[in-house]
């Protein structure tokens, strides 16, 4: 339950009365096969999980009535293979941040079209729009009752201007008022729909013997990012691929642990000795 939008799923089902099934996804074939047998009939999840488990199932899921999409951006592709194997269900896809909840949604309704890029539209009660620079990006700002109250680190990644907030995402909005998403600005990694801070991973790697590591993004087609840990060479020879993400899984969420390691004799470092993914 270490994700917000499986505890949005179990929300749900508690104010429905329905039943809250989670389902381990790291075994995608028996996951697939149980949304059948169970006659499952709403789904929510991410769309790198769904379409992992849409690849692995045997037959359609004639049951699914709905599914709810979120955490990253839905690929066309992706969009195709979950409705493939859903045919009867309506898929409601939503962008949302942790600190703002849900910011826009869109629906697509069986036999409506696959290839809308967009996020949505805004979701009932919120107010959206694009802020340009002329030194940076384009903005998504958001106006909501459902701003988070801070942070419990003091970190302060949200900003706010006269009711008006922003995570720093980057985005268009067009004259329908639909959004699309350019990525965020801080160095946050998208992985399987999880909010994976480098920071964190890299403590928990000097915790378990390997300090001066550094955490990256690799694009990948189904994650959207793969988690790509650069080890130095002094600390890491020797060290156990395997033993190292036993290690890590009792530090970290499942999703932040990364599954590819590399080795260097030296990091990219800035002044002060923090390392630089731009110069890597």
């Amino acid at each position: 339950m270490a994700s917000s939008l499986s505890l949005y799923a179990l929300a749900e089902c508690l104010y429905t009365g329905a039943t809250f099934h989670w389902l381990d996804v790291e075994d995608a074939a028996r996951a697939s096969t149980f949304i059948d047998s169970a006659r499952i009939e709403h789904l929510t999840s991410t769309p790198s999980l769904l379409d992992i488990m849409a690849r692995r199932a045997a037959w359609g899921w004639e049951s699914i009535e709905t599914v709810v999409c979120g955490g990253a951006g839905v690929a066309p592709e992706q969009r195709q293979r979950i409705l493939v194997a859903a045919p009867a269900c309506t898929l409601f896809e939503y962008y949302g941040a942790s600190e703002l909840s849900l910011v826009t949604v869109k629906k697509t309704a069986p036999g409506g079209s696959l290839e809308e890029d967009s996020v949505g539209t805004a979701f009932p009660g919120v107010d959206v729009q694009i802020r340009s620079s002329a030194d940076g990006p384009d903005t998504v700002w958001v106006k909501t009752d459902t701003v988070c109250r801070g942070y419990f680190d003091g970190e302060v990644p949200l900003m706010h201007d006269n009711g008006w907030f922003t995570v720093g995402y980057q985005g268009t909005l067009d004259q329908l008022g639909r959004l699309r998403l350019r990525g965020r600005s801080s160095g946050m990694i998208l992985s399987a729909g999880l909010n994976v801070y480098p920071e964190e991973v890299e403590t928990a790697l000097s915790a378990v013997g390997l300090p001066g590591s550094c955490v990256v993004g690799r694009p990948h087609a189904v994650r959207g990012a793969q988690l790509v840990a650069v080890l130095p060479a002094d600390v890491a020879l020797g060290r156990s691929r395997h033993d190292l993400m036993d290690q890590l899984r009792l530090k970290l969420v499942p999703g932040a642990v990364p599954d590819c390691y590399m080795v260097m004799s030296r990091l990219p470092l800035l002044l002060g000795a923090n390392w630089t993914a731009a110069a890597s």
